[in-house]
């Protein structure tokens, strides 16, 4: 570590760990398991996590990290320089190890940083969150970190919320791309039928389908509640007293896997075998092509939906 860093480490009661990793909201969610690791590995120290505050404050909310901090605060374009200066490094000052994304924060701080790869891919077919954890503890080994030797869990944040009365069933019928949704008009055949199961229907709306309001609001039974321009960790507490979700690869269907809410993942055209939240509250639909998107009909994902809010 640097010197400075090194002084200020020392003058705290707790050495701190930070890794970098910035990314969508599932793709925060995908570290906690690796992030649990090292909480088990370092037991007397701070967890910070930079990425997407908005999307790291999560986490720390629900106790995986002790603090969540944005990466633009650490000015990362600032270490590509050929020697970065102190006044670089000083986003950095009073951390005893540091795990990042990107190589430069490695270069810059060598001997106290490790960088990992966050590119995952079908090779090994494993689940992303267990590919994300072996990567982490590989670059932690560098650090004289050794991260438990176990089956990684699923990526969860919090034990079961009771359901909410009346109960209700979240849909979000959008994605990072349109290639992964099922159509509008099958969610709102879905939320009919829920309705008349009895359900409240709660309809999260992304940046995307909020442009699209009010074609959403024609299209669902009266009386659904839209839920649009929520912050990550709001979204979290709208979720997390369901009864039941359903949505697609993406960021909410991740967030409502990790609060343990019943889950029924609609994929299409992404591998759900790496893609897909775990735990034995979710289940996946995938489409019937493996390069086309989610095409379940209306019936079987009810059948689906109903199982699963009755056996979870």
């Amino acid at each position: 570590m640097a010197e400075g860093i090194e002084s200020h480490t020392a003058a705290t009661a707790r050495p701190r760990l930070l890794v970098l990793r910035r990314g969508g909201l599932g793709d925060t969610l995908l570290l906690i398991p690796a992030l649990r690791g090292l909480a088990a590995a370092l037991p007397g120290a701070e967890l910070h996590l930079a990425g997407v505050s908005g999307f790291a404050e999560v986490l720390a909310r629900y106790g995986v990290v002790h603090r969540a901090r944005s990466s633009e605060e650490l000015a990362l374009h600032r270490l590509r320089a050929p020697r970065p200066t102190d006044a670089d490094l000083a986003a950095f000052a009073g951390y005893r190890w540091i795990l990042a994304e990107d190589e430069a924060v490695a270069r810059a701080l060598p001997g106290r940083a490790a960088a990992f790869d966050p590119r995952l891919g079908a090779v090994p077919r494993e689940p992303a969150d267990r590919q994300l954890r072996t990567r982490i503890a590989a670059a932690a080994r560098a650090l004289a970190i050794a991260l438990p030797d176990d089956d990684a869990p699923p990526a969860l944040l919090a034990t079961r919320r009771p359901v909410a009365s009346p109960p209700r069933a979240v849909l979000h019928p959008g994605a990072g791309s349109p290639a992964k949704c099922w159509p509008l008009a099958c969610h709102a055949e879905l939320a009919e039928a829920l309705c008349a199961a009895g359900l409240g229907i709660e309809v999260l709306l992304g940046e995307a389908e909020a442009e699209r309001m009010p074609e959403a609001q024609a299209a669902f039974p009266a009386g659904t509640r839209f839920l649009a321009g929520r912050s990550a960790a709001d979204v979290a507490v709208a979720l997390s007293g369901a009864r039941v979700f359903v949505g697609h690869d993406s960021g909410p269907t991740h967030l409502a896997a990790a609060l343990r809410v019943p889950t029924l993942a609609l994929f299409g055209p992404t591998d759900p075998a790496i893609w897909a939240p775990r735990g034995p509250h979710v289940r996946v639909l995938r489409g019937s092509r493996a390069d086309g998107p989610p095409d379940p009909s209306v019936a079987e994902v009810l059948a689906q939906v109903v199982d699963l809010a009755r056996r979870v």
